[in-house]
């Protein structure tokens, strides 16, 4: 079983009460009818990133995908895949109030949970990571 699957099935076996867990994880345990929920509140919102590789001979066409990808109108067409849809909030709000319930980017959730910032954390894990590393070893 792999790493992101654990969570929803040691929660629907009843050998976890609570955990961290991929939203589409969870929704795909509840469509087989495991005894499992879910809250957004306190959850961590991240980015997923687009990337160029240096030097790469097809930069215009790239910048110009990332662009489409990002508009609005091909956001709005991701509102029917539930937890992974679309990234601009302005997008997510059109879903109706069944749809957006799923949706990281929905007002209603995405306003209880941390987004995280990248640079802030690397900051943060390069300050502790050592302290972190002797809780460990104990």
């Amino acid at each position: 079983m792999g790493r992101r699957a654990q969570p929803p099935q040691l929660l629907s076996t009843g050998e976890l009460a609570l955990s961290s867990a991929w939203s589409g994880r969870i929704f795909a345990a509840q469509a087989e009818k495991a005894p499992v929920a879910y809250t957004y509140r306190g959850g961590i919102a991240w980015a997923n990133w687009w990337v160029v590789p240096k030097g790469s001979p097809y930069l215009k066409q790239a910048h110009e995908l990332i662009d489409f990808a990002a508009g609005e109108g091909p956001q709005e067409k991701l509102l029917g895949l539930q937890a992974y849809g679309p990234v601009l909030a302005s997008a997510a709000a059109k879903a109706d109030a069944g749809a957006r319930r799923f949706l990281v980017m929905a007002p209603e959730n995405i306003k209880d949970m941390v987004i995280l910032d990248e640079q802030e954390s690397f900051k943060y894990m390069a300050a502790n990571e050592e302290r972190w590393n002797k809780l460990l070893v104990g």
